[in-house]
């Protein structure tokens, strides 16, 4: 189901220390996409894996202490799930 994935269970112990938002899984988790985004250009693997594994959009990620430059390279994959998104709500 998407939106329920794994980012929903990270535990306290993965919190970033001083950050009450920040989250260890989810920044690597995001960098690891980003990877595979630059070096594969894997584009639907990628939007695939992020759709399904909790809210996308900029500024979650940077609420939850992602990289910038990760933030970045998804940038163009973030966009087009949101564009989807809205597809899917008219149609319905």
């Amino acid at each position: 189901m998407p939106g329920s994935g794994i980012l929903l269970l990270v535990g306290r112990e993965n919190r970033v220390p001083g950050s009450s938002t920040g989250c260890k899984f989810t920044q690597g988790f995001v960098a690891a996409c980003a990877i595979t985004m630059r070096n594969h250009g894997c584009d639907t693997i990628v939007a695939d894996t992020l759709a399904c594994c909790g809210p996308v959009s900029k500024a979650n990620y940077r609420k939850l202490g992602v990289d910038e430059f990760d933030i970045e390279i998804l940038s163009p994959i973030i966009k087009e799930i949101k564009r989807k998104q809205k597809f899917r709500i008219k149609k319905d």
